[in-house]
C-alpha cells in the first residue's frame, strides 16, 4: 500500500500566489490551547480600539491572512496591524497617550496613537466630550475673538499649516506657526478624517505640528465643562435652525457641497435632512470606517475564493504569516511612564478667553467661519 504523500494542486494564498502544501498554516494546526491563548491576546491587544473604526478582527484572520487583518483603509500604511501588534505593549507603557518627547515615544508611535484613536483626548473622532468641546472652543475663537490667539516665538516650531493641503491658496493670514494654525489645522484634520478617511495628509501634518510644536489641547476643569455642556446645546438648537435655512437659501446641491460637510463633523447634526441634529452621543457618528462587521472574519475574501475550494483559501506560507508572529509578542505587565501635564504656555488661547468666546459665539458665526477656511 502506497503511504508516500498524495499530489496536490497548486494551493494560492489570499493574494492568489502559489505556495507548497508541506509549507501550509491553518487553524486546524493551532492546537484548541493554542488558539485559546491567542484569540485572548488578540482581544487583549485591540482593547481600546473603537470597535467601528476598524473591521472586527479575528484569529482567523490573523491566521489566514485575510484581506480583512492586511489592509486596514483606515490606516495608514507604515503602522498597519503588524505594527499595532507588535507595540501594543509599549503604547499600554505609555498608558495609550500620545507623548510629545522625542525621547520617551517616536513619532511613529505617536501617529499609531492618534491613527488607532487609542487616546480619548487625542484622536480626530467627534465622539469623546473632550473632542468636541476643543472643536468647539477652536471654532468660536476663529469666529469671533481670532485676536485671542497665542502666537508661537520665532524658535517653538518650525512646522507651518497651509491651505495648499487642501486648495493651494498659500498661508494663513501669516498666523504659521501660532495657535491660530493649530486649531485651523486640527479642524481641517477631523474633516479629512471624517470625509476623506483614506486620505492621510491633514492628520499626518497635524501630528507633527502637535509633536514638535509647544501646542496643547485645552483640558476643561469641572466648572468649565458644565459651561460648555450649556453652551454646546444653545449653539446646537441655534445650528438645528439655521441648517435648515441655510437649505432652503442655498438648494440642496449647492448646501451639500459648502455646507453639508462639516455636519455631524465640526458640528452637531446628522446630514440625513429629515433627522434633526443632536449634540452628543453616538448618534453623531458618521464614520464607520471599515464597518461594524459581524460573523467569522471572513469580510472580502468571497472573490478570492471563486474557482478554489474555502479550504484551500485559508492555508497560508508560514514564513510570509507576519501577522501571526507579531500577535505572538507578548503582553507583559510593566511600569507604566508618568504621562506629561501641559502647562497653561500650551494652550492656543487663555482659558478665560475661550470660555468667553464659548459663552458669546452664534451658530451662524460658526457656519460663517467654517465656509470662508475650508471651502
Amino acid at each position: 500500500m502506497d503511504t508516500s504523500t498524495p499530489s496536490h494542486e497548486p494551493f494560492y494564498s489570499p493574494d492568489r500566489r502559489p505556495i507548497s502544501p508541506t509549507l501550509l498554516t491553518t487553524m486546524e494546526y493551532l492546537s484548541e490551547k493554542e488558539q485559546n491563548a491567542l484569540q485572548d491576546l488578540l482581544v487583549r491587544k485591540l482593547k481600546g480600539v473603537p470597535c467601528e473604526h476598524i473591521s472586527s478582527l479575528t484569529l482567523r484572520d490573523i491566521a489566514t491572512l485575510s484581506p480583512n487583518a492586511m489592509s486596514l483603509p483606515s490606516i495608514p500604511p507604515d503602522i498597519q496591524l503588524d505594527f499595532f501588534l507588535r507595540h501594543r505593549a509599549t503604547m499600554l507603557l505609555h498608558s495609550d497617550t500620545p507623548l510629545k518627547s522625542k525621547n520617551q515615544q517616536s513619532l511613529t508611535l505617536t501617529r499609531a496613537l492618534f491613527f488607532y484613536r487609542l487616546s480619548p483626548t487625542h484622536q480626530f473622532h467627534r465622539y469623546h466630550d473632550s473632542v468636541r468641546w476643543n472643536i468647539f472652543v477652536f471654532l468660536a475663537l476663529l469666529a469671533i475673538a481670532p485676536d485671542k490667539f497665542t502666537r508661537a516665538s520665532r524658535d517653538t516650531t518650525t512646522t507651518t499649516w497651509t491651505e495648499n493641503s487642501m486648495d493651494g491658496d498659500g498661508d494663513i493670514e501669516g498666523e504659521g506657526s501660532g495657535g491660530k494654525a493649530f486649531a485651523t489645522t486640527y479642524l481641517a484634520s477631523v474633516l479629512e478624517h471624517h470625509n476623506s478617511p483614506q486620505n492621510f495628509t491633514l492628520r499626518e501634518h497635524f501630528i507633527e505640528i502637535w509633536k514638535f510644536g509647544p501646542w496643547e489641547f485645552f483640558r476643561f476643569g469641572a466648572a468649565q465643562q458644565k459651561v460648555l455642556r450649556r453652551q454646546c446645546g444653545r449653539v446646537g438648537r441655534e445650528m438645528s435652525r439655521e441648517l435648515v435655512s441655510m437649505r432652503e437659501e442655498m438648494g440642496e446641491e449647492r448646501y451639500q457641497k459648502l455646507v453639508g460637510k462639516f455636519v455631524g463633523v465640526l458640528v452637531a447634526g446628522r446630514r440625513d435632512r429629515d433627522q434633526a441634529p443632536e449634540e452628543g452621543g453616538r448618534g453623531e457618528d458618521i464614520d464607520h470606517v471599515g464597518g461594524n462587521w459581524d460573523g467569522d472574519g471572513d469580510v472580502g475574501l468571497e472573490e478570492e475564493r471563486e474557482g478554489g475550494s474555502r479550504r484551500e483559501m485559508e492555508m497560508v506560507h508560514i514564513a510570509d504569516n507576519y501577522l501571526l508572529k507579531a500577535l505572538r509578542v507578548p503582553l507583559k505587565e510593566q511600569y507604566v511612564v508618568e504621562i506629561e501635564v501641559p502647562g497653561t504656555e500650551t494652550r492656543v488661547a487663555r482659558m478665560e478667553d475661550a470660555v468667553q468666546a464659548a459663552k458669546r459665539v452664534r451658530a451662524r458665526d460658526m457656519l460663517l467661519t467654517m465656509m470662508e477656511l475650508f471651502n
